[in-house]
C-alpha cells in the first residue's frame, strides 16, 4: 500500500512508496505550460503535476511508448520536464535519453542511449514554488528514426547520490495515457523493478510527459487524438 506523508513545513504533498520521500511528488503547480513548443508530438504535463524519481542516484528511470503512427519521423531533440523537490534546485551533470525496442513494457536494455552534458541542454524554469520544474530540450547527437513499437526513456545524471534534492520527471494528467498504455518505471530502490507500469504504483493510468522535435514526414493530427481516459 502506498503511503502519503504530508510535509506541512515544506508546503507540499509527497506520495512515496516504501515510506520514502524520494520516490515521487504530487503538488500544486501551474495549470498549463506555455504552448510554444515547435514539436511534432507532445505529451505535456497539464493539471496533474505529478513527478516520479528518475535519476542516476537511485538508478531509476521513466520510459513510455512512442505511438506507432509516428513511425518514420526523425527525432533530433527531446523535451522532458525535469522536477526537483525537498531542496533547492541543483543542475544535474547531464541527461540520458534511451530508446528501446518494444512497448508496454519496453525492452529491458536500450537499443540506443545518448548522454548529453547539461551545459548543452536548453533548460527553462516553468515552475518555482514548493518544488521546481524545468522544461529541458535535449539535443540528440544524431537523428533517431522512429520505428514500430519503440519506447523512449530518460533520467538525470547527478553527482549528489541519494541526498536531496530528489530528481525526477513530470507526468501527464491523471487517468490519461497515450499510445498502448501507461508509462513504466524502473524503481527498484522502492520495490518497483524494471519495468513496472505506473498503474501499479499510482493506482491509475498516467503517462510520461515528453515532446519530440525533428523532421515530421506525415501529418500528426491522429496522434493528438489518441488520448484515452477513464473518464470517457
Amino acid at each position: 500500500m502506498r503511503l502519503a506523508i504530508v510535509l506541512l513545513a515544506l508546503g507540499f504533498i509527497v506520495a512515496p512508496a516504501m515510506a520514502e520521500d524520494s520516490a515521487s511528488i504530487s503538488a500544486d503547480g501551474p495549470t498549463n505550460l506555455p504552448q510554444d513548443r515547435e514539436a511534432f508530438y507532445c505529451q505535456a504535463p497539464q493539471a496533474g503535476w505529478n513527478a516520479t524519481n528518475a535519476s542516476s542516484g537511485f538508478v531509476s528511470e521513466l520510459a513510455d511508448d512512442i505511438p506507432n503512427d509516428l513511425v518514420g519521423n526523425d527525432i533530433t531533440m527531446v523535451t522532458f520536464y525535469v522536477a526537483q523537490w525537498a531542496g533547492n534546485w541543483q543542475d544535474p551533470l547531464a541527461f540520458t535519453v534511451n530508446f528501446y525496442d518494444g512497448t508496454c513494457p519496453p525492452a529491458m536494455d536500450p537499443a540506443l542511449s545518448y548522454t548529453v552534458d547539461w551545459a548543452n541542454i536548453q533548460a527553462t524554469f516553468v515552475y518555482q514554488g514548493s518544488w521546481y520544474v524545468k522544461e529541458c530540450v535535449v539535443p540528440l547527437p544524431e537523428a533517431v528514426t522512429i520505428t514500430e513499437n519503440m519506447s523512449i526513456g530518460g533520467l538525470s545524471e547527478i553527482d549528489w547520490g541519494q541526498n536531496p534534492p530528489y530528481t525526477g520527471l513530470c507526468l501527464t494528467d491523471e487517468y490519461t495515457y497515450y499510445g498502448c498504455g501507461s508509462a513504466y518505471w524502473a524503481g527498484d530502490n522502492w520495490g518497483y523493478p524494471r519495468w513496472t507500469s505506473l498503474v501499479n504504483y499510482f493506482g491509475y493510468d498516467i503517462d510520461m510527459a515528453y515532446c519530440l522535435d525533428g523532421e515530421a514526414v506525415a501529418a500528426q493530427e491522429s496522434s493528438w487524438g489518441k488520448v484515452k481516459s477513464l473518464f470517457r
